[in-house]
C-alpha cells in the first residue's frame, strides 16, 4: 500500500524576519519527533539551483533585468520541485522550505513592481503545480529586519534599501489576507541573536538559550557544553567569549571579537589536557593563580576548557573551589562528551548546555567550515593579543610554565576545530 503523501511547509517573510532560525528549530523539533524532514532553502536545494541562487545573489550583478531575476527564481524553483520536494512528499516526508513562491510575489510584485498577472503566469510554470499546504509569514518592522540582515554586510536584494523591503512586507501581508486558509502571519518581532552567536549551526536551541542569556545579563559563571565532537560545542564557546569581552555584545566584527575567533585575545583562555591521560595539576594550578588577576584588554576573562572529562581527581579538586566562586567578571566554559564521564562535583557547579548528535556527514561538514571561519579572512589589529608580561606576568608564573599552562592556541589552519 503507498504511504501517505507528506506535508509541505514554507517560511516567508522580509530579509532579516528570522525564518532560517525558526525553520531549524522547526526542522529539529519535528526530528525529534521521529519524523522525516527534508529542510531546504530557495533558491538552491539542488546542483543546478545553487548555481542559480549565485547569480541571484551577487551584489555584482547590478545589470540584472526584473525580468531576468524572475525567470531565474523560477528556473531554480522548477528544478527544485522536480528534484527534490516531489520525490520527498511522495515518499511520506515533511518538507520544510525556506522560501517558495510567495517570496517571488513579495519581492517581484510588491517589491519591484511587476505586474501580478505576470508574476503568477510565472509562479505557475515555476511551482509545477505545487503549493504549500501550510506557509507561515514572519512579520518585522523592515526597518529592524534590515539592520539585523546587513550587520555582515548586504546581498543584491538586500542593499535595495528599506523602502523595497516594505513594499514588500506589504505584499506579504495582503496575501495573508487572500488566502487566510495556507498562510499564516506570526509576529517575529524579538530580540536579535548577537551576531557572535549567529554562526552556530545545527543547533538553534543552544544558540537561542545563550543569546537570551547575554541579552538578559544572567550568564551564569560556568558553562558545561556537552556533545560529541563536531556538534558545534567549540564555535558556540568561541561566540560566547565574544558576546562576553566585546563591548558590542558580540558584534563579530570589532578587534576584541577578531581576536577571540582567532584564539589570541589575551582575556579569553583556551586550555587543553597536556598529559597523555589528561591534564596536570600544574595547568589547573597555573589556571587558578591566573584567574585572580586583573583583565588586561576586556571587563571579563574566559576560560575554555576542552574535554574536562579528563581531569583527575587531584586536579578537578583544586579547580572545584575556584569553578564554584570564581572572581567577579570570571566565566569558565567547559566542554565533554558527556556529564557521565565528568566529576560529579563538577557538573553540579555548572549550567549544562546539551548539544544535540548530528550525523556523520553534518559534523564533519560542520568541523571543515569551522575551520575555514577561522581562518585569515579577519585580522586583529596592531594592539593587544600578546601574552601578558611585567608585573602580571611575574605575579602568576615565569612566562615559559604560563604559555605552556595556559595555551592561547594558534588560529586553525585548515579544517579541523579543535574537538
Amino acid at each position: 500500500m503507498p504511504s501517505a503523501r507528506g506535508t509541505f511547509i514554507t517560511l516567508e517573510g522580509v530579509d532579516g524576519s528570522g525564518k532560517s532560525t525558526q525553520a531549524s528549530l522547526l526542522v529539529e523539533r519535528l526530528r525529534q519527533e521521529g519524523r522525516e524532514v527534508v529542510a531546504l532553502r530557495e533558491p538552491g536545494g539542488t546542483p543546478i539551483s545553487e548555481k542559480i541562487r549565485a547569480l541571484l545573489l551577487d551584489p555584482e550583478n547590478v545589470e540584472m533585468t526584473d525580468e531576468c531575476e524572475l525567470l531565474l527564481y523560477e528556473a531554480s524553483r522548477a528544478q527544485l520541485v522536480r528534484e527534490v520536494i516531489e520525490p520527498a512528499l511522495l515518499r511520506g516526508a515533511i518538507v520544510v522550505c525556506d522560501r517558495f513562491y510567495d517570496s517571488t510575489h513579495a519581492y517581484q510584485h510588491g517589491g519591484r513592481g511587476l505586474s501580478d498577472a505576470l508574476v503568477s503566469r510565472a509562479n505557475e510554470l515555476g511551482c509545477c503545480g505545487l503549493s504549500p499546504d501550510v506557509t507561515l509569514v514572519l512579520d518585522i518592522d523592515p526597518a529592524a529586519a534590515l539592520a539585523r540582515a546587513t550587520a555582515q554586510g548586504a546581498d543584491r536584494l538586500e542593499a535595495e534599501g528599506l523602502a523595497f523591503q516594505q513594499r514588500v512586507r506589504k505584499d506579504y501581508l495582503a496575501l495573508a489576507k487572500a488566502d487566510p486558509a495556507r498562510v499564516r502571519v506570526i509576529d517575529a518581532a524579538g530580540e536579535p541573536v548577537p551576531a557572535a552567536l549567529s554562526r552556530i549551526e545545527g543547533q538553534p536551541r543552544v544558540r537561542e538559550f545563550l543569546a537570551a542569556a547575554v541579552r538578559e545579563g544572567r550568564l551564569s559563571h560556568a558553562y558545561l557544553f556537552l556533545g560529541a565532537p563536531g556538534s558545534g560545542q567549540s564555535e558556540a564557546a568561541l561566540g560566547l567569549a565574544e558576546c562576553i569581552v566585546c563591548p558590542s555584545g558580540g558584534c563579530d566584527a570589532c578587534d576584541e571579537c577578531i581576536r577571540v575567533a582567532h584564539r589570541t585575545h589575551p582575556d579569553v583562555h583556551w586550555i587543553a589536557p597536556e598529559g597523555a591521560s589528561g591534564y596536570v595539576v600544574e595547568q589547573v594550578r597555573a589556571l587558578i593563580a591566573d584567574v585572580s588577576l586583573a583583565p588586561v584588554r576586556a571587563k571579563a576573562k574566559v576560560y575554555i576548557l576542552d574535554r574536562v572529562e579528563t581531569l583527575r581527581d587531584s586536579s578537578a579538586n583544586a579547580l572545584l573551589k575556584t569553578i564554584e566562586e570564581p572572581p567577579e567578571g570570571v566565566v569558565f566554559i567547559l566542554m565533554a562528551r558527556t556529564a557521565d564521564a565528568v566529576l560529579p562535583t563538577i557538573v553540579s557547579r555548572c549550567q549544562l548546555v546539551p548539544f544535540r548528535v548530528s550525523n556523520p556527514a553534518e559534523t564533519a561538514r560542520r568541523v571543515a567550515l569551522a575551520g575555514a571561519r577561522r581562518g585569515l579572512s579577519r585580522q586583529p589589529g596592531p594592539q593587544g593579543g600578546a601574552p601578558a608580561h611585567g608585573p602580571l606576568a611575574r605575579r602568576t608564573c615565569p612566562r615559559r610554565r604560563l604559555g605552556r599552562a595556559l595555551r592561547r592556541p594558534r588560529p586553525c589552519r585548515g579544517g579541523k576545530g579543535p574537538a
